[in-house]
This record gives structure tokens, C-alpha cells and sequence, in this order.
């Protein structure tokens, strides 16, 4: 039955306000037909409780209304058209035809609502034609599209609201949309997606509580969305390449993303193939999670600010990645967010950030099985990468936090405070740190240490400060840190290695590295061992002061250190070694109240200036090469020196008890002087020759100075008279228990006599001396 009534009150049901509004002025509808066909003729309402044969068609000012018992059905025709402008549809039946509805061209209504069904069985559930536009669509019931779309706008055509609390299957979009509400279930068909939009179409505001769900849940093949708001589900079945939760192509955009529901795709989470985002906001539990990319971005694409609050983005792959020539600017993981991928958290191949990383809170975290952040083939982050407030970049196992290779470039620093953590940084092949490295603050570390390799740069310093911590630093492989390390302010390094002993770290057979500052540790720090190996170079020098302590010092294969080692302050050094053909330019010196159990220099290495010890040194071996003095001013001291001493061993006013031992390959170039109140006890088998005042031992203290046995050269003319000369002021003895005269000695004149009182020449005013046993190497 169909019943049109011309009525003095007309009730429009208005979807904004959810409310009836009553037009209560007299008004006259006349018998114009504005509703007619399937036996519904004339009226300003319409309503159908019966089942009827269509179309219908609504003209100016009308309204429809299918009750629970009522529908429109054509096989061939639209089940419901309009042609004008219409006031509204109110579907509670069914309504079937090659489109359900249609709203023609430059045609409009001011709302249709549906809680029972509307068939496309052709085309499209519901049609508006190019110039078109519908107030408001509310769904409740289902909209189902033959071969197209539930709901599909054409070129210009415009819709206010569209609010599905039921069914669609699919949007097609070429108009606008100013706002689309999903609480219910929006499903694609085919390739496509649940809401694709294409040519100039535009959504301005895209919420869903609902679940869109396809091949690609939201997918623009160009056009615009201003804002996606999603709390619900968006759901990308398709396993092949181009599936997505949101898939821009053909030069989509979508302003912006903020996400707190789920979305899950069988390949890409997010995916821009030809297009671009604005701010991509993951926050309050919200998740992407993807069996490939979490979010991929293909080359020369943009997206623009990342954040993920209390949010997580899972990649089976990668979390993030970021192809050829492809840009993003600022990227915030915070508040237990999280980027996981299979192999990497963020994937950067030759693409760009334009702005800064920031990870902070406690939970979250940038995590890949290779690498938390990989950056390869020349890309460029150009800002900060910050770890804070017990944030972590990681990566597994065998992997590391960050990865910058292949002539990649972090044009920024990377900052770690506040219980941050990075689980290792690698830079090798090329790819540089244009700023600085630094570990600030207790709790904060990197945890598999730095590796700085294969010609990889670092241009600013690595610092290590107010209890941070770095597992090991090594440098190799043609490595170059321009500014320096310092570790400082109670904060510790297990290692710090520049050049490498490890095969693995060598470039074509050679491990080369180069620091071009100092290596500091400072203020109560500890460093378990500095390692200058291979060609290794530290253009600085390195110091241990206040209170610091480091288990060994070791500069050997070809390394070079070009400046001073030093040990102050109450500071601790276990042993300092100078090897192979290690090279120490400046000097190398214990201060007061600091200590070094042993100094050794050994094969050719070599110790440009002196060794001074105002500390505790334990001892000294050396069978290298010093061009400087030995001077002990502080403690006890042992001297074994079997290679070449330039200058002179001098026992200072606070020296202790000093035993030097002269091998019989070493070489003492200055003499030897005690200006202490301790005991020296020299045993020379080797040369030594006179200070500037020509004496070769000097006591000008207290202390007694005992030699147990000196071997002694002839003299230029053969002789043995005057072959040592003793000098000095001080009131300490000197005694030589017996003197070796060496007459296998090629310059040794066999027609000279050797007289043993003449061989002991007093040239001081000091104690007394005393001769014992005089004897020969050569029966």
C-alpha cells in the first residue's frame, strides 16, 4: 500500500541534530507528481509498507519512506531516482535496482537514512552522478553494490555525512566527502579498496570505530583526505605487492593519521607508492601490524611527521621503510611506543630525514633482528637522534641499534641521557657522523659499544659523561674520529680500541684508524683498555686524571700516539705498553698520588721524551728505544732497561729505593744521577755514558748508591783509566762492589795497563766512594 498525504506539517528527519524539525507554516503541495512510479503518484510523502515493482523517481521537495514491510524492486531500472531537489529517503525495507539509488546529475537530497538493505544489482547501492550532492547518508541496514561500489561519487559530486553504524560493501569516492563516520563495516571487493578514492575526489574528516576491511582497507588512487581518525579496525587481506591497510598512489595525500585502533595487513601497514602523508600520529595502544613494512614509503615519496605515543608499528621486515630519494621529516617514539621489524625497526635506502629522531620514555623502542635503524646507500639523516628518559634503540642478537653504511650520513649528533640505551653503533663503509656521540647521565649506555670502520667517519667527539656508559669503542679499518673520547665524570668504557688486533677489522690486510684528539678519562671514571694497534694514530694524547683508572695503556703493531701519556691526580693505570713498532712522540708521566704498576717498551718501539714518575710506578722495562730521561721523584722504583735510553736515570729528592738493571744490550746516554735520600742500587751490563759534567753516576743526596757489578768499554785509546766517573755533592756513599773490565772489547789496546785504582775517577765533593773487585770478561 502506498499512502501521499498533502499535509499542513511536514516531519524531515534531521540526521545532524538527530531530532524531528516540524515545518509547521501552511503549505500547499500540489498533485505535481514531485514522487511517482511503482504505483506511488503525487504528495509531498510518500510511503511504501508493500512491496512494490520501481523505479520511483523523487522530484523537488520530496520525501520516501519504506517501512519495515515495504520495498522497491526493478531488475532493469534504478530502484530509486532522483532528479531534482529532494528532501529525503527514509529506508527501512529494501530497495533493489541496477543502482538502488540514484541521484542524478546536479540533482540533490537532503538525507537518505537506511536500516534495512539497498542493492546495487548492476552498479552501485548508492549512485550520485557527476554535480550530485546528499546532506547526510546514515546506514544502520546494508548498502550493496552489484559490480562497483555501495556507495560511489562521481567527479564534483558532494557528500555532507555519511555515518555507517551496518554494512557497505565499499566506497568509491571521485567527489567529496566532508565527513565519513564508520561504526560498523565498510568491506572492499577485488583489488580495490573498502574506500577508494581516485581523479580530484577528496574526504575531509575519515573517522572509524567500525571495521574497514579489503584487498586495501583505505586506498587513494589520488585525492585527498585532510584527517583519518581511527579507534576501530582497518584490515588489508591481500598478501601480493600493493596490498595495504592505506595505500596512496597516483599522487594521493592524506594530511593527516591518527590511529589508536588496529591496523593489520597481510603485506604493507601503510604503504605511499606515489604520494604523500603530513603527520602520522600511532598513540594510546594504537597498533600497525604487517607481515611485510609496518609503513613503507616508496622512492621520491614523502612522509611527513611521525609519532608513535603509547602506540606500536610491527613490520615482519621492517617497521618503517623509506626507498630511493624518498623524504620524512620528524620522528617521536614516545611514552612506551614502540617500531619492531623482523630484520629492521626503520629501513632508510638512500632516503632522507629532514629533521630529528627522538626516542623517550621507558618501553619504548626502535628494534630491528639486524638493526634498530639502518640507514644505507647515501642516506641522509639530517637532525638529531635522541635517546632519553629509558627509551632503547636495539637490535638483536648479533645486531645493533644503529647502522650507518654505504656512504650514509647522520648529519646531526646522537644524544643518549637519562637511562637511554642503544644497543651498538656500527658506521663503516663510507657513511660518516657529522656530529657528536654522547652517553650522558647513570643508567644511560650504549651497550654493544661503537665500531667506527671501513673508511666510516666521525666528526665530532664521543663523549661519555655523569656515569654513562659505552660497552667498547674501536676504531679500525681506516676509521677516523676527528675530535676526541672522553669518558668523564664517574662514567665507564670496557674498552677503547683505535686500530685492531682482530683480522676482521683490517682493511686489505692492514687495520688503520685515526683520532684526531686526545683520549681522556677523567673525574672517577674507568676504562678497562686503551689500544692503539695495527697503523692505529691518536694525534692527541692520553690522559687518565682524577681519580680515574684504566686496567692497561697499549700502543703497538705500527700505532702512533703524537702527543703525551699521562697519569694524574690520583688516578690508576695497571700497566702502559709500548710495542712492536709502536711510536709514543711526547712523554710519557705518573702524577702525584697516582699510580702505574709497570711501564714497558719493548721490540722497536719507541718514547719520544721522558718518563717521569711523581707517583707510585712499580717498574720500568725497556728494550725499545727512549729518547728522553727516566726520572723518579716519588717511591720505590724498578729499572730494567736492555735498549736505548737517550738521556738520563735520575732519582729525585722524594725518589725511594731505585734498582736499575743495564742489560748488556742497553744503553744509558746521560748518566745516571741520585739526588734522593733512598738507596739506588745499579747493576750495568750494558753502556753508559757521561752526563754534560762527564760523570756517569751522581750522588747529590743522602742516599747511598750500591752497584753490584759494572761492566766497563775502554776508552777511546784503549785504556781503562778513568772509564767511570763519579761526581756529585751529597753525603751518600758510593759503592761499586765489583767492576767487569770488558777487554774482549775491539777497542781495548792489550799494551796499556790496566790498573784497577785508576779506573774509579772521583770528580764530586760529596761521600765516600768504595771500590771492591776488579775484574775481566776475558781470561
Amino acid at each position: 500500500m502506498v499512502t501521499c498525504a498533502n499535509a499542513s506539517i511536514v516531519t524531515i528527519n534531521d540526521q545532524n541534530s538527530n531530532s524531528s524539525v516540524k515545518n509547521t507554516k501552511a503549505k500547499q503541495v500540489k498533485n505535481s507528481k514531485n514522487i511517482s512510479g511503482g504505483g506511488c503518484n503525487g504528495g509531498g510523502t510518500c510511503t511504501i509498507n508493500s512491496s512494490q515493482n520501481g523505479p520511483v523517481t523523487i522530484g523537488s521537495d520530496g520525501t520516501l519512506v519504506i517501512e519495515e514491510s515495504g520495498g522497491i524492486t526493478t531488475t532493469s531500472d534504478f530502484g530509486v531516482n532522483v532528479n531534482a531537489n529532494a528532501n529525503a529517503i527514509d529506508n527501512k525495507g529494501t530497495i533493489s535496482g541496477s543502482n538502488g539509488i540514484n541521484i542524478g546529475q546536479n540533482s540533490s537530497i537532503d538525507s537518505i537514512k537506511n536500516s534495512g538493505s539497498i542493492t546495487g544489482t548492476t552498479w552501485n547501492g548508492i549512485d550520485l552522478q557527476t554535480g550530485s550532492s546528499v546532506g547526510t547518508i546514515e546506514n544502520t541496514g546494508t548498502i550493496i553494490g552489484g559490480n562497483q561500489d555501495g556507495i560511489q561519487l562521481k567527479d564534483n559530486s558532494k557528500v555532507g555525512t555519511i555515518i555507517n553504524k551496518g554494512y557497505i560493501n565499499k566506497i568509491g569516492v571521485s567527489g567529496t566527502i566532508t565527513h565519513l563516520d564508520n561504526q560498523g563495516n565498510i568491506e572492499g571487493k577485488g583489488s580495490y579498496g573498502a574506500i577508494t578514492l581516485s581523479s580530484s575526489a577528496k574526504i575531509e574528516t575519515l573517522t572509524n570505530s567500525g571495521t574497514i576491511s579489503g584487498a586495501r582497507g583505505v586506498f587513494l588512487w589520488k585525492g585527498d583526505i585532510g584527517t583519518i581518525n581511527n579507534s576501530g579496525n582497518i584490515i588489508s587481506t591481500e598478501t601480493d605487492i600493493g596490498g595495504a591497510g592505506i595505500k596512496l598512489e597516483g599522487g594521493g595525500k592524506i594530511e593527516n593519521i591518527t590511529n589508536t585502533g588496529t591496523i593489520k595487513a597481510e603485506n604493507d601497514g601503510i604503504s605511499v607508492s606515489y604520494g604523500s602523508f603530513g603527520t602520522l600520529n600511532i598513540k594510546d595502544g594504537g597498533v600497525i601490524d604487517a607481515r611485510n613494512y609496518g609503513i613503507f614509503v616508496n622512492q621520491w615519496q614523502k612522509l611527513g611527521y611521525l609519532y608513535v605515543d603509547n602506540g606500536s608499528i610491527y613490520g615482519g621486515e621492517s617497521g618503517v621503510f623509506l626507498g630511493t630519494g624518498s623524504t620524512t621529516s620528524d620522528i617521536s617514539i614516545k611514552n612506551g611506543g614502540v617500531v619492531y621489524g623482523g630484520d629492521y625497526g626503520m629501513y632508510f635506502d638512500h632516503a632522507y630525514l629532514n629533521q630529528n629522531t627522538t626516542i623517550a620514555g621507558e618501553n619504548s623502542a626502535i628494534h630491528g633482528g639486524i638493526a634498530g635503524i639502518y640507514l644505507s646507500r647515501g642516506s641522509a639523516l639530517k637532525g638529531t637522534i635522541e635517546v632519553k628518559e629509558k627509551g632503547m634503540i636495539s637490535g638483536g642478537e648479533n645486531g645493533f641499534g644503529i647502522i650507518n653504511a654505504d656512504n650514509a650520513n647522520i648529519g646531526g649528533s646522537i644524544l643518549i641521557s637519562s637511562g637511554g640505551v642503544v644497543t651498538g653503533i656500527l658506521n663503516k663503509d663510507n657513511a660518516k657522523i657529522t656530529g657528536t656521540i654522547k652517553v650522558d647521565g647513570e643508567g644511560s649506555s650504549i651497550v654493544g659499544g661503537i665500531i667506527n670502520q671501513d673508511n666510516g667517519k666521525i666528526e665530532g667527539f664521543i663523549e661519555v659523561n655523569n656515569k654513562g656508559q659505552i660497552d667498547s669503542i674501536i676504531n679500525a679499518g681506516s676509521g677516523e674520529i676527528s675530535g676526541s673520547v672522553k669518558v668523564d665524570n664517574h662514567s665507564k668504557v670496557e674498552n677503547i680500541i683505535n686500530g685492531a688486533l682482530a683480522s676482521s677489522f683490517y682493511n686489505n690486510g692492514v687495520s688503520t684508524g685515526k683520532i684526531s684528539g686526545d683520549v681522556s678519562v677523567d673525574n672517577g671514571s674507568i676504562v678497562g683498555s686503551i689500544i692503539n694497534a695495527g697503523q692505529g694514530e691518536i694525534t692527541g694524547g692520553i690522559k687518565v686524571d682524577n681519580n680515574s683508572e684504566v686496567t692497561n695503556i697499549s700502543n703497538s703493531g705500527n700505532g702512533l700516539i703524537s702527543s703525551d701519556v699521562s697519569v694524574d691526580n690520583g688516578s690508576k693505570v695497571g700497566n702502559i705498553i709500548n710495542d712492536d713498532y709502536g711510536k709514543i712522540t711526547g712523554d710519557v708521566s705518573i702524577g702525584k698520588d697516582s699510580s702505574v704498576d709497570k711501564i714497558i717498551n719493548s721490540g722497536h718501539g719507541s718514547i719520544g721524551g721522558n718518563i717521569t714518575n711523581n707517583g707510585n710506578l712499580g717498574s720500568i722495562n725497556n728494550s725499545g728505544s727512549i729518547s728522553g730521561s727516566i726520572e723518579n721523584n716519588n717511591g720505590d722504583l724498578e729499572i730494567k732497561n736492555d735498549g736505548d735510553l737517550g738521556g738520563s736515570i735520575t732519582v729525585g729528592s722524594g725518589g725511594g729505593n731505585t734498582s736499575i738493571s743495564n742489560g748488556s744490550n742497553g744503553n744509558i746516554g746521560g748518566g745516571i744521577v741520585n739526588n734522593g735520600n733512598n738507596d739506588v742500587n745499579i747493576d750495568n751490563q750494558g753502556t753508559v755514558k757521561p752526563d754534560k759534567d762527564g760523570n756517569h753516576i751522581t750522588n747529590n743526596g743522602n742516599g747511598n748508591v750500591n752497584v753490584g757489578d759494572w761492566i766497563v768499554k775502554p776508552n777511546e785509546d784503549g785504556s781503562f783509566d778513568g772509564a767511570i766517573n763519579v761526581g756529585g755533592n751529597g753525603s751518600g756513599s758510593t759503592n761499586i762492589d765489583n767492576i767487569t773490565v770488558d777487554t774482549s772489547d775491539p777497542n781495548f789496546d792489550a799494551s796499556k795497563p790496566i790498573n784497577p785504582d785508576n779506573i774509579v775517577n772521583n770528580t764530586g765533593s760529596g761521600g765516600n766512594i768504595g771500590v771492591g773487585n776488579v775484574g775481566s770478561n776475558n781470561n
